[in-house]
């Protein structure tokens, strides 16, 4: 990775350069840095707990398509708020799981447990983390405090088998799953604000871990030169 120096006159575009140069080479992992390989990510699990009236679980959960990931802008702050933010963008994002569901997506009572697909098209996502220095044997190192993102996308396409878990007091219950699917997926927007929380958790995980996997093996002043 280019290090750049914040006294540059240039220092945002070289840090936007250095950063979209690293993102191929960080998405097919590194150990030294314990950042995991990306492509595709794996999670063992994404857990939605709104109260008594609704919960999700995924587990085994896969997310293709980080390799179409293209960053759009990036800022450091390094002097106040001690803040990195970042733009990125991918044309198509899927999200492939086991699910256990039991509440109300719509006002429809959904309960199940199958497989998962959630692919998104158009997806923008804008990151944002604090981090305090850390002294090391006398080296200064960034440690991420906390991440925050919010998403945004142009179409959400999703897709639950066994919902009802085969019910028979539903009656037609394949039917009544393909249903559900389908308002599902003519509300994409309104099942997208359920469902947000779950994806931008799992953003947050990814960006902390290639945050901390790299700052907390490489020393701050090797950064960021002239600091």
């Amino acid at each position: 990775m280019k290090t750049c120096s914040p006294n540059s006159v240039d220092f945002d575009e070289c840090c936007f350069q250095s950063a979209r140069e690293a993102i191929p080479s960080v998405l097919k992992g590194d150990r030294r840095y314990n950042i995991p390989e990306m492509l595709p990510l794996v999670l063992p699990s994404v857990t939605l707990d709104s109260g008594p009236d609704f919960s999700l679980v995924i587990t085994d959960l896969h997310v293709y398509g980080l390799q179409n990931i293209e960053l759009k802008n990036i800022k450091f702050d390094l002097k106040n708020k001690k803040n990195i933010g970042t733009v990125l963008f991918s044309d198509k994002f899927e999200l492939v799981g086991l699910y256990e569901i039991n509440g109300r997506i719509l006002v429809i009572p959904i309960r199940g447990k199958g497989d998962l697909n959630v692919t998104t098209v158009g997806c923008t996502v804008d990151y944002s983390t604090d981090y305090v220095l850390e002294n090391r044997d006398g080296e200064d190192y960034i440690s991420v405090t906390k991440g925050t993102s919010d998403i945004s996308m142009k179409k959400a396409y999703y897709r639950l088998t066994n919902l009802y878990n085969g019910n028979k007091e539903l009656g037609m219950e394949a039917c009544a799953s393909e249903s559900t699917n389908r308002a599902l997926n003519e509300n994409w927007e309104q099942v997208l604000d359920t469902l947000k929380p779950v994806i931008t958790e799992t953003v947050v995980r990814i960006a902390n871990a290639i945050a901390n996997g790299v700052a907390s093996q490489v020393p701050y002043k090797e950064i960021f030169k002239n600091q």
